[in-house]
């Protein structure tokens, strides 16, 4: 759960998908193959099942995290498309989230992380 994406695409080590250039560690390697939105999922399966559900009823962002406590937006961030995820947006969420303590929780993480793959990771 560290957000790699800033660090190697200043270091223009990335694909304009997100994608390792020069091979690593394989342990870096192996955080980089296959990496793709599904890939921040919940683990819990009981929320990844409603991946349509959310898609459907949320067009943007911030109507997601208007209707939801922090927590439930932890989970069903991932799941939106990522055209409906203003990166703005999520980076105040974010911060909102790390002053009310949420930094040990391991979905807050995977959001940072999310967040890091969305704005660096990927070519814009």
């Amino acid at each position: 759960r560290i957000p790699l994406y800033k660090y190697y695409r200043a270091e223009h080590l990335l694909t304009n998908d997100g994608k390792l250039i020069k091979k690593g560690s394989a342990v870096i390697n192996n955080y980089f193959k296959d990496k793709s939105q599904k890939s921040f999922y919940p683990s819990a399966k009981a929320y990844a099942k409603k991946e349509n559900l959310i898609r459907t009823k949320y067009k943007t962002l911030a109507e997601l995290i208007a209707n939801n406590d922090e927590k439930h937006c932890f989970y069903f961030i991932p799941l939106l498309e990522q055209e409906k995820i203003n990166i703005d947006e999520l980076q105040q969420f974010l911060m909102q989230c790390f002053r009310n303590g949420y930094i040990k929780n391991s979905y807050f993480k995977q959001l940072v992380c999310y967040y890091d793959y969305l704005k660096f990771g990927l070519e814009q």
